[in-house]
Parts: structure tokens; sequence; C-alpha cells
């Protein structure tokens, strides 16, 4: 920050105190050397300059001069004092020199060199006729005082001269900001527009398509699963469906009722003395498909898994003996090695089959 000491306007309020105090220890201003100005001669100025420009020798007779009773000296009076100054000296130097030196340019630039005290510290005008700027970085240190902390003189156009006045920067320069010198680029560029972006703000995009990707995934995985698990239901029902008979499709025979009829034989009658439909006996007379069929009935029992392994495999031999068209073909074999039972038991008959 390149100016003379910094004003700030804030609210009356312990709040608003606090926040300034809190942005002014932030601050690091760069400001003229003011080493070599006289302090007293400083306020003197201060008391008297607002009321003198009314006087000799600027005469301002503008409403902003005749009603400045009671302000404060603006930021660049001493500064403008000094330039008053250093430009009368340069006359009385110049008419000393020669008569009426000071209309001689050579003469008067001549004169404008050198140094002296003034009220923003000591003023050094050299060959080009500017001022060698001398500076200061200053701020404040933990107890609020302002502190001086890096002079800088320059050389000539091309070189300067930068002299630190404290031995460890964390506790002068830096001591309000918990000792940490500031970034070389400010976190959110000298724009404040480059600020860094937020974890979601970096990877949302990619944290998307990655849940979409493991979303889809899981998807595929539970219809791929359900569809194993029907397909198994599936398998079992059609396997089931070899043996079971489904109660529904079982019709009564009546007591009295026509035989079928064949070639050699005429209508007969079934009567009750040639039924199996009485209280001893083990089996009734049903009818499913149109084919009679003998039914016993046993107590209401669970059917346990092996079981029903066990009626898929005789269901899988009846089949295959019937379809076969020749018991020999698939029974004999396996009669002359294992009883039906241990045919049973073994878990594939199909591989025995095959193999035999």
């Amino acid at each position: 920050m390149l100016s003379n000491v910094p004003t700030y306007t804030i609210e009356v309020g312990q709040h608003s105190l606090r926040l300034a105090n809190a942005v002014v220890r932030g601050l690091n201003p760069v400001d003229l050397d003011p080493s070599g100005s006289n302090a007293s001669q400083v306020e003197a100025f201060k008391s008297r300059v607002v009321a003198r420009v009314r006087a000799d020798p600027l005469y301002c007779a503008t409403p902003a001069c005749l009603n400045n009773t009671g302000q404060t000296m603006g930021s660049f009076a001493r500064h403008l004092h000094d330039a008053f100054y250093m430009y009368a000296s340069s006359l009385a130097k110049a008419d000393a020199v020669q008569p009426d030196g000071r209309k001689n340019a050579s003469t008067m630039k001549k004169a404008m060199e050198g140094t002296f005290q003034g009220l923003t510290g000591t003023v050094t005008v050299g060959a080009n006729s500017s001022r060698v700027p001398n500076y200061v970085v200053y701020g404040l240190d933990r107890s609020a005082e302002q502190q001086t902390f890096i002079r800088i003189s320059f050389v000539d156009e091309t070189d300067v001269n930068l002299v630190a006045t404290y031995a460890d920067e964390s506790t002068s320069i830096w001591a309000t900001r918990d000792g940490k010198r500031p970034l070389t680029t400010p976190l959110c560029g000298y724009s404040g527009t480059d600020c860094p972006l937020s974890f979601w703000e970096q990877y949302l995009i990619y944290i998307a398509v990655g849940g979409s990707l493991a979303l889809l995934l899981l998807i595929t995985l539970l219809c791929l699963a359900t569809s194993l698990v029907r397909a198994k239901r599936q398998a079992m029902m059609t396997a089931n469906a070899e043996w079971q008979i489904p109660f529904l499709t079982l019709a009564p025979v009546k007591s009295d009722g026509q035989s079928r009829r064949s070639l050699q034989s005429g209508p007969s009658t079934i009567t009750k003395d040639s039924t199996f439909h009485s209280e001893d006996s083990k089996f009734e007379l049903y009818s499913m498909n149109k084919e009679p069929v003998l039914v016993t009935k046993h107590n209401t029992m669970p059917l346990t898994r092996s079981k029903q392994y066990t009626f898929i495999k005789v269901a899988f031999l009846v089949k295959k003996v019937s379809n076969g068209g020749c018991c020999v073909q698939y029974l004999h074999p396996e009669c002359a090695l294992r009883s039906t039972v241990q045919i049973l038991m073994i878990g594939d008959i199909r591989r025995h089959m095959k193999d035999n």
C-alpha cells in the first residue's frame, strides 16, 4: 500500500472499533520516510495550515477555503509545503549565483539540487530535478504501536536498497499474522476470482459418474440374482411337476358306473362288491384325465427336502423307463450292479445310466 498515513472512516461503536483495529493490524503501508522531520514543526504546521491557505502566498478565496474553520489539514499538505519550500529556496540560490538567475533554466536546475529537512522527512533532489525517493514500510506490532520494518532507498533508476529493521520477521512484521508470511500470490488471486475449488466442486462430476456406474452395477447384480433364483425355482417346480398330482385333477368314481368298452367285451356295471371303496380298504378309485387311478390316503406329514429329491429321482426313472420302450435297456445294467434303493441314493442317476 503506497500512500500517506491511511485514513479509516468507521461508525462509532465497540464492534466497529474492533473491526478497524483488525483491519489496521493486517496492513503494512509504504510511505515516505519521515525520519529527519521535526515533530514540533509538524504539529505547528497542522494547527495553522488550514487558516493559512486564505493568506500569503495562496490567497485562496473559494467557498471551501473561506469555510474551512475547524477542519484538519489534507493528507498531502506536508508534501505541498516541502515542494513550495524547495522552489522558494531554489529561487534564492539561483539569484545568489547570478542576477536574475531564476530566469536561467540551467542555473535554476542546478540550484534545485540539494538536501533539506522538510515536514515529510529528509528531502533530497537529484540532478534530474526530482526527489530521491526514500520509503519505509511500517505497521502495528502486537501492542498496536506503529513500527518501521523496512527502509527503501533508490540508488539510481535500476538499483534499490532495502534495509530491514527487524531480526525475526515472525515476531515483528508478521507478528499480527501469527508469525506467518503471506502468500506471494493471494489465495484467490489478485482479482479475487481465482479461489481454489472445494472438494465437491472439483470432484462432483466424477463422484456422480462413479455413483451412477456403481448403482447400475448393483441393479444389474440384483437383476441377475433375481433371475437365477427364479430360474432355480422354476426348475424345481418343473421337476416337482413330474411326480406331484394336484388333488383337484382327481374326480371320484361313482359306485355304480359303466366300465370302459373294449373290442372283446360288452358293457359291464361296477357294483359295490367290485369296488375298493370300503372302510377297511386302503385304496379308492378316482378318475384323472378320464383314466381310472387307484389312490391311497395318508396322514399329513412334512415333506423334507431329501424326500422331495427322492420323488424327483423316481419320477425321472419312471420317465426314462416309459420313454425308452424297454426296461432292460435302462434298468438291467443297474439292477445287475445295485438295488433300486442304492440307485436312488446316488446323486446323479443320469451319469450312471450314461456310463453303463
